[in-house]
């Protein structure tokens, strides 16, 4: 959790190259809409419609927004499927007892 802190007061480079490419910025909000709306999902739940992906590592963009939200401490991994993780809310997945304050500052 000090990490998630840490990278919400100074993001990386990566991050924020990657917030500042068009279409990413808009990309959290409506994802995590969904997530409130409609619980838990995978990867997988969301369609996609871009070009052909090559390897491992070339995450369709909505991946790369779980992975994001989940890097800030807006996302926890609720359980996985498989390999696949499956992202909830932190408020859902953390239990009430554990000291919030941390993940805030």
């Amino acid at each position: 959790m000090p990490l998630q802190r840490r990278l919400r007061e100074k993001p990386n480079q990566w991050f924020q190259d990657w917030i500042n490419q068009p279409g990413n910025a808009e990309l959290i909000p409506s994802m995590m809409e969904s997530i409130q709306n409609e619980g838990a999902v995978k990867t997988s739940d969301f369609e996609y419609h871009g070009p052909k992906r090559d390897g491992w590592w070339d995450w369709k963009p909505v991946k790369t927004a779980l992975e994001f939200s989940y890097a800030f401490g807006d996302l926890m991994i609720a359980n996985r499927y498989n390999f696949q993780r499956i992202y909830d809310l932190t408020e859902r997945v953390l239990p009430d007892w554990v000291d919030r304050a941390v993940l805030i500052g």
